[in-house]
């Protein structure tokens, strides 16, 4: 075993110094990736569906959802078509599946990394750190398909947002005031509410055509602005103190 996850590494890292990136490159990456751990760490039925749909999701990211049918899904993961169809009825029913497994595993490691804030600006700096990491590379399409073909699958992905996402920001508000990082007299439901949704915004591409900003620099002034807005002084002292120091960056 010991064997074999070294020269994976070896490999895995030696290929992404390398190789420029190109969609053929990534494509090549992702299915060398998968045929490696299946040999590697052989998995129950149950942990095939996991690994399928959120490989699945992977390239419907990237690339769209749109762009990819059946036959191009089967090809990137290296498995037949029928052996993809004793997972899903069809598209409909794999992006679905899919978007479920993804909110899921969203969900698990969202929890973990709040568990690991400092404080309440640290545990929104982690968190937006973390939705930045899933979100830089999503293709601009991808929203709108699910609006115009996958309408039930945007329906998941919206009562995550507005239960599960939502619940997690009113929590943070919540421990900022204790903690007399955040002002006292916030409105938490309404700051909330438009933190949720100036987030979203951020992924539709519109802002940053209009401002000729980079993601990575949209994100970082959303979450100074969002945190000078509710931000108490021993609040803006903390955050100033980060970012002079260089720790909270995307």
């Amino acid at each position: 075993m010991a064997a074999k996850n070294l020269i994976f590494v070896v490999l895995y890292n030696g290929i992404y110094r390398k190789v420029k990136y190109t969609k053929e490159t990534f494509l090549s990456l992702f299915c060398f990736q998968c045929l490696l751990f299946t040999y590697i760490c052989p998995m129950n039925t149950e942990e095939k569906k996991c690994s399928l749909y959120t490989k699945t999701l992977e390239l419907l990211m990237r690339f769209g959802i749109k762009s990819q049918n059946m036959d191009d899904i089967s090809r990137s993961l290296r498995i037949s078509k029928k052996t993809l169809y004793k997972f899903a009825r069809d598209k409909n029913d794999l992006v679905d599946n899919s978007i479920k497994t993804y909110i899921n595993k969203i969900q698990e490691e969202i929890t973990e990394v709040i568990a690991s804030g400092e404080n309440a600006i640290d545990e929104n700096y982690k968190t937006s750190q973390y939705v930045f990491s899933k979100f830089k590379t999503m293709h601009p399409s991808v929203l709108f398909d699910l609006e115009k073909y996958h309408p039930e699958s945007l329906r998941h992905l919206e009562d995550h947002k507005h239960n599960f996402v939502m619940d997690c920001v009113k929590k943070n508000l919540e421990r900022g005031i204790e903690e007399g990082l955040y002002r006292s007299n916030i409105h938490i439901d309404l700051v909330a509410s438009l933190h949720v949704y100036m987030t979203d915004q951020l992924h539709t591409g519109d802002l940053l055509s209009a401002t000729n900003l980079t993601f990575p620099q949209a994100f970082l002034e959303h979450f100074r602005y969002h945190i000078r807005g509710i931000a108490s002084d021993k609040g803006i002292d903390f955050l100033n103190k980060q970012i002079k120091n260089g720790n909270y960056e995307f």
